[in-house]
């Protein structure tokens, strides 16, 4: 039998194949077997896929949507490092809002995007409506926005410990296979003897979104507006129950206030800098530099 040559593919076109092809695979084949079954086939028949263009490599902590509401007229938002004290202006799609492939792509691009989304919509609807009665369901949506944005801030990227009484046969090594592999949302053994710590460290991630949100399903949000100062955002929310979603604008869990007076508007400022690991940004840090 003649060599079959390997044969570059369009990573969208295969994987959007593979995706298509399981609303035909038999009901008792599980879906994680037949992707595998797929990308063996593949990789027996000398199909090699560029993945690299796909793949999120630079994972924003806080969606770059939502710091553009920050920006000023030119299209930067101020951003002050905290260690340094230094302040200056970047673009919202900056690496300094990102971390590296921290997690795997079925935390970034199917769990995190769809809470993504769903949040981007009440805000667009909060800022076309104005005064805006937010319905129960979406109240929902901002716990889970709130509690992604703070488990992606305190996830680090530390190779997670592997005992060697516990350790696997790997059964992945190429690279290309891998990132395919993590595109499909498909967890594999590497040269560590264990999954990947990115894929550890999704699993993780949904797991602690999905019990704070089971512990706060009933958290209440109201819509609050200050108009007396700009308000500056942290980049990890720690323990409060606060989002600012423009600089004149909040939301806020418990009892509904309209506005913030002076003196709570800098008090929340003042929590959002202190609270923050490395920096804050918003349309004017002037102050806090």
């Amino acid at each position: 039998m003649a060599k079959v040559q390997a044969r570059y593919c369009s990573s969208w076109h295969i994987t959007s194949q593979f995706k298509r092809n399981l609303n035909s695979v038999p009901c008792f084949v599980p879906q994680q077997v037949w992707h595998t079954i797929l990308v063996r086939l593949m990789w027996a028949l000398g199909v090699r896929v560029a993945m690299s263009g796909i793949i999120v490599k630079n994972q924003h902590i806080l969606p770059s949507r939502s710091i553009q509401r920050f920006c000023t007229t030119n299209g930067n938002v101020e951003v002050l490092r905290k260690a340094s004290g230094k302040k200056f202006l970047v673009k919202p799609n900056n690496k300094i809002f990102c971390v590296t492939r921290v997690w795997d792509q079925a935390a970034e691009k199917s769990f995190g995007k769809q809470i993504e989304d769903e949040f981007q919509i009440v805000i667009e609807q909060i800022l076309q409506c104005g005064d805006y009665a937010i319905p129960k369901k979406q109240h929902r949506s901002i716990t889970r926005f709130l509690a992604l944005w703070k488990f992606r801030a305190s996830m680090d990227s530390d190779p997670y410990p592997i005992h060697e009484a516990s350790k696997l046969t790997p059964t992945v090594t190429d690279p290309d296979e891998k990132n395919l592999l993590d595109e499909l949302h498909i967890n594999y053994v590497d040269e560590s003897g264990s999954l990947p710590s990115r894929n550890m460290r999704g699993i993780e991630l949904q797991g602690q979104v999905m019990m704070f949100n089971r512990i706060h399903e009933d958290l209440s949000w109201c819509l609050v507006k200050s108009l007396h100062l700009d308000l500056i955002v942290p980049d990890s929310p720690e323990n409060d129950l606060f989002i600012p979603i423009t600089p004149s604008i909040c939301l806020l869990a418990g009892k509904a206030v309209p506005e913030l007076s002076l003196a709570q508007s800098k008090d929340a400022n003042t929590r959002s800098y202190v609270k923050s690991k490395n920096i804050i940004f918003g349309r004017s840090i002037e102050k806090y530099a």
